[in-house]
């Protein structure tokens, strides 16, 4: 489970490296409208994002270490679901950018 919960918050720093990195054009290729919304609702700024995505990051990884503690099964299965979705996050900030061109 320990692997599964670092795998999660490696992904979400990198993803947050990534957004501060090109803090410069993100209002312009950010494509997930929620962070357009915090950009724009910061005017144009990034920090109210990365700070919600640090929040739910820390939620999330609280809520799964609750749900493996009442049921391991559970918990596992949960973190391994989130952990694929990490998985398939961190393709697409590597080499989402040949696809969206298409």
């Amino acid at each position: 489970m320990h692997i599964i919960i670092f795998f999660i918050g490696l992904v979400s720093a990198i993803d947050i490296y990534w957004l501060i990195y090109n803090q410069t054009i993100i209002s312009h290729v950010e494509l997930n409208p929620v962070g357009q919304f915090l950009i724009a609702a910061d005017g144009g700024s990034i920090e109210l994002f990365v700070l919600c995505k640090i929040v739910g990051t820390v939620a999330c990884i609280t809520v799964l270490y609750n749900i493996f503690k009442i049921n391991k099964r559970k918990g596992f299965l949960i973190a391994g679901i989130v952990a694929l979705f990490q998985l398939c996050l961190l393709f697409f900030l590597y080499f989402g950018h040949l696809y969206i061109n298409i």
